[in-house]
């Protein structure tokens, strides 16, 4: 549900409310794991979301932007915990539902194209900032009530700059960066990963261009990592301790070219 209120011809605020409700795919399995009680696995209840946002948004001749609050409430999170097989020690993962989880934030999206420079560039900004926490703790006893979700950085900042100074031209060079995250669902000491920031560029060649018998032929370069930044940037987060990492792609150019007959 929406709603939508017009300030004048440019301008309006707006404010929205959804649920979801979802079982995560892969779970198909979750009624056939016995535990040490013999009884199948609990049917865990499906995971729900509530989600509320509000902001105001404009566009303007030389400028476009947005600004959104959120909050967002979900139940009946799903997860793998461990129960003990019938007459062993051994540990059996089971899908379960482990508790609420609550997060609030605020996202801003612009573009400037100023009127001075005849069109021949533009600037873009977009800015999320997110805090979500755990709510509750799993039914093993592990404490995860009042920690951060783990991947999930409190900013993330993603802005640039286009140049075109022909039809047949345009060029790119914009970073993003990404706060510090946790790799443990219990925020284990020594587990955040810190702050970083990626740079990428990208030039376009073309508007159409005939050579021959090949029309539309265009050309992209891209360059990314620009400075070759090494860092961790994909996280598979454990319950405790340090986590699986994947590091972020070295410096990488490419190169396409494309047309048709």
């Amino acid at each position: 549900a929406g709603l939508i209120y017009k300030l004048d011809g440019r301008s309006q605020t707006f404010a929205s409310y959804a649920e979801n409700t979802a079982l995560p795919k892969g779970l198909d399995d979750i009624y056939s794991v016995v535990p040490s009680t013999g009884a199948l696995a609990p049917r865990p209840k499906a995971e729900k979301s509530r989600n509320f946002e509000v902001g105001i948004r404009t566009n303007q001749s030389e400028f476009y932007g947005a600004l959104a609050a959120y909050f967002t409430k979900f139940d009946n999170r799903i997860a793998i915990t461990a129960v003990p097989l019938a007459g062993s020690t051994v540990l059996e993962s089971v899908y379960t539902n482990v508790g609420r989880v609550e997060a609030y934030g605020a996202e801003f999206t612009g573009t400037y194209k100023p009127s001075f420079l005849n069109g021949l560039a533009y600037f873009n900004l977009n800015a999320t900032y997110n805090h979500a926490k755990f709510k509750d703790s799993l039914p093993n006893g592990t404490a995860l009530a009042g920690k951060f979700l783990p991947d999930s950085a409190r900013w993330i900042v993603n802005g640039g700059v286009t140049v075109e100074p022909a039809s047949w031209l345009v060029a790119n060079f914009s970073g993003k960066y990404t706060s510090s995250r946790w790799s443990t669902l219990a925020n284990t000491a020594g587990s955040s990963v810190p702050g970083f920031t990626i740079f990428s560029a990208y030039v376009d060649i073309g508007d159409g261009i005939t050579l021959g018998p090949v029309k539309g032929v265009k050309a992209r370069f891209n360059l990314d990592n620009v400075f070759d930044k090494d860092t961790l940037s994909y996280i598979s987060p454990s319950v405790t301790g340090d986590g699986n990492f994947r590091p972020q792609s070295p410096r990488t150019f490419q190169f396409t070219i494309s047309g048709e007959i």
